[in-house]
């Protein structure tokens, strides 16, 4: 199959393929399974009624069903009917929503039951609403065959940028069906295999559909692990999908049916022959788990891409890989695919040099939508070649054999008092530890107009494992000014609809949260009490012990110097900073200053516990 050439499109080939394996199964979900056929047909009656009903239709057609075949149905008929269509999660904030349904200027949303009273909320006057599971049971079912040529628009997808507007990237039916097939033969996919991925991703849903295989659908974000290792083994998949979040998550709960025996090499899924890495780098740890718990057949495979050219890089993985040190390799190009590294003029580095990812690839997307500005920035014409080569933003180093290695997102850097840190790098070392499962990093502003880092991370045995310990391991790999001032605990990360780690959900929760805590030891004399008033000022803590760490609250040398330099206004002694690194804790720096007042110990008024408030220290 060759989707560069002719006017080939999605819907045509799925037809043909109905035509050739109509009882086969196509998709699979918990609810329901479909055939070929059946899901043609439903696409169909869908299709029909939407060239009735829906116009114009050079405006996008938005698609809010519910995850499940539901929603392959709704994207299949928007196809059939001539429509480029937008993926809604309707769960998603109503605000949000309204400003993606503006943005859009969308007349029409398709939706299910499920979904028909959050769409009814969402649309204005002008925008028409048409319920799946209320389709006329004997509306037509036959192909409707419009004319639609390969570079007509198939969806328009929404991503995040740096800022909170949301930006349209249009793929066409030539670039999606380039992107699957290319990666259909990059990992020798047939019509025998069983493939899982998430519900949200476009462009992998039809790799098993153009070739009759089986897609099965896993809900990444509403179910959990054990379902998804019941799935993958009873319904002997061959092919598995997902993020490095997801991932951990499986090996975690296939750890758990192992820990009768905590030395077994017992391998899982023996139907299982690649697992495709996407969406987040991997880590060497990963591969590791990959090892010890995957059949020897089974290879794990490392892609890179994006919206705007889909994957264009791929690593192979076997039980034979040496594991390494630092990032996994993005590997070697995808399809056709030419990446180089360039500098901030678009000139190509030279090998070992770090620059941002440049990539020409058929599969590129033709744009933004509506943003010619963002359009002409991002894609840039190749002059010495006369094509358009795509600046991605992402920095990366080609090594001597051409192979990639992605160094993170441009914009993952941030300056912690001085220092340039990559947050990418700091999440690569804390995934790397061996008390952590997973662990993600973000940037949190603090009260004076500072930043910080914030880490959430899921140990592998919670019961054994504290802060402190996290924080001494990170000591022995990164600089302090590198190390998050908070950590946070959690038994399992929060997942977005495609399986990535939900970063907008840590981001809400470290804006309200306190850094973790050990429980508050209240002070026992009015000096402790001083100090901790004056701790809390600085830290912008309200709750803080007279055990607890100043650097493991989040305090740094910066913030020490200010404490020491208040402290000697206050009581007129002297207090290098290198005391405060030696005693951290109030209690042990309560003791330091009596010691300089001469104050006995039994001379100390005592205070009451739970009567401690903020003040100014004058």
């Amino acid at each position: 199959m060759d989707p560069d050439g002719g006017d080939l499109t999605i819907h045509a080939l799925i037809e043909a393929q109905v035509a050739k394996t109509p009882d086969r199964i196509a998709v699979i979900t918990p609810a329901r399974s479909l055939t070929y056929r059946l899901l043609n047909e439903e696409a169909n009656r869908l299709a029909h009624v939407i060239v009735r009903q829906a116009e114009p239709a050079d405006l996008p057609m938005v698609v809010g069903c519910s995850q499940g075949a539901a929603k392959i149905v709704a994207l299949l008929a928007a196809l059939k009917a001539g429509r480029f269509l937008v993926s809604l999660d309707l769960s998603d904030p109503p605000a949000r929503n309204r400003s993606v349904l503006q943005l859009l200027d969308a007349r029409v949303i398709v939706t299910d039951n499920a979904g028909l009273a959050l769409a009814r909320t969402l649309v204005e006057d002008d925008c028409r609403i048409i319920n799946l599971n209320a389709l006329p049971e004997d509306g037509a079912v036959d192909d409707l065959r419009l004319p639609i040529r390969g570079d007509a628009l198939a969806r328009v997808v929404l991503t995040s940028g740096s800022t909170d507007e949301p930006k349209g990237i249009m793929q066409t039916h030539r670039t999606v069906l380039f992107g699957a097939v290319t990666r259909n033969n990059a990992v020798h996919l047939c019509s025998d295999d069983r493939m899982l991925m998430g519900t949200s991703v476009f462009t992998e849903l039809w790799r098993p559909l153009l070739i009759g295989a089986t897609a099965y659908l896993f809900d990444f974000k509403g179910d959990d692990m054990n379902c998804l290792r019941r799935w993958t083994d009873e319904g002997q998949i061959s092919a598995l999908r997902l993020t490095p979040s997801v991932f951990r998550q499986l090996v975690a709960a296939l750890a758990l049916s192992d820990s009768a025996d905590a030395n077994s090499n017992r391998n899982f899924f023996p139907s299982l022959r690649v697992i495709e890495m996407m969406g987040e780098s991997p880590s060497w740890e990963d591969v590791r788990l990959y090892q010890r718990y995957f059949e020897s057949e089974c290879v794990m495979i490392n892609c890179l891409g994006s919206k705007e050219v889909l994957d264009y890089s791929i690593y192979y993985i076997d039980h034979g890989t040496r594991v390494g040190e630092g990032t996994v390799p993005a590997g070697f190009p995808l399809g056709g695919a030419t990446v180089t590294v360039v500098d901030e003029e678009g000139k190509p580095v030279a090998q070992g040099t770090t620059g941002e990812i440049a990539v020409k690839t058929p599969s590129m997307s033709p744009g933004y939508w509506r943003r010619p500005d963002l359009t002409n920035e991002r894609f840039r014409c190749d002059y010495a070649q006369g094509d358009r080569i795509y600046l991605t933003a992402d920095r990366g180093v080609l090594m001597s054999d051409n192979c990639l290695i992605y160094m993170g997102r441009q914009d993952s850097t941030v300056k912690i008092r001085g220092h340039r840190v990559d947050v990418t790098y700091v999440e690569h070392v804390l995934d790397d530890l061996p008390s952590i499962a997973e662990a993600a990093v973000i940037v949190k502003a603090t009260a004076q107009q500072d930043v910080k880092l914030a880490a959430f991370v899921v140990a592998r045995t919670p019961e054994r494992v504290t802060e402190r310990d996290v924080r001494r391991e990170l000591a022995e790999r990164l600089p302090d000014f590198m190390i998050p001032s908070e950590f946070v605990f959690l038994e399992e990360m929060p997942m977005t609809a495609m399986g990535k780690t939900d970063r907008e959900s840590l981001r809400l929760f470290a804006a309200v949260s306190q850094p973790h805590i050990e429980p508050a030891q209240s002070p026992h004399t009015l000096l402790e009490a001083e100090i901790t008033t004056l701790w809390g000022q600085i830290l912008n803590l309200d709750r803080i012990g007279i055990q607890d760490n100043f650097f493991e609250l989040g305090g740094n040398s910066l913030m020490a110097m200010q404490i020491a330099a208040r402290i000697q206004d206050r009581f007129e002694i002297d207090l290098s900073l290198s005391i405060l690194f030696e005693r951290p804790t109030v209690e042990a720096l309560a003791q330091y200053v009596a010691e300089g007042l001469h104050a006995p110990p039994e001379s100390r008024q005592r205070v009451a516990p739970g009567k401690i408030r903020k003040r100014s220290i004058n």
